[in-house]
């Protein structure tokens, strides 16, 4: 299947094999959307010391034309700002297992518009600065 260059498209089932790591990996994935082109090291990127490794071998084994591996870094060659997550439903019953408190849909809802709201500005922001 053709996928349009401008958007990722993740599999998130397929990430890893556990819940938590599913989720750790997702996270640690959308540390790359919307970063503008350059180099960047796990440090940079503000992930953990053990969230670089994975970050390393998904990329390795998921090419994208937003970004490269390079020896000890990143290479982000354009921002990657539309992504879609195929697999939501996996996602909810993930979040639902790794939450003690079980999250409703208006709490996915609330995070997902968060989330929404905090990228939307950090794109208008990037754009006025270009301006």
């Amino acid at each position: 299947m053709n996928q349009p260059e401008e958007l990722l498209f993740l599999h998130y089932a397929t990430l890893a094999t556990t819940t938590q790591e599913r989720l750790q990996l997702l996270a640690t994935i959308s540390a790359l959307f919307n970063r503008p082109p350059g180099l960047y090291d796990g440090t940079a990127l503000g992930l953990s010391p053990g969230a670089w490794p994975q970050l390393c071998v998904w990329l390795q084994h998921n090419p994208s034309p937003f970004w490269t591996l390079e020896q000890q870094s990143i290479r982000i060659h354009r921002a990657c700002q539309k992504h879609v997550i195929i697999g939501t439903g996996q996602l909810i019953e993930d979040l639902r297992f790794s939450s003690p408190s079980r999250p409703s849909f208006d709490d996915v809802w609330q995070a997902a518009s968060l989330f929404i709201q905090q990228n939307i500005e950090g794109i208008s922001h990037d754009q006025k600065a270009e301006a």
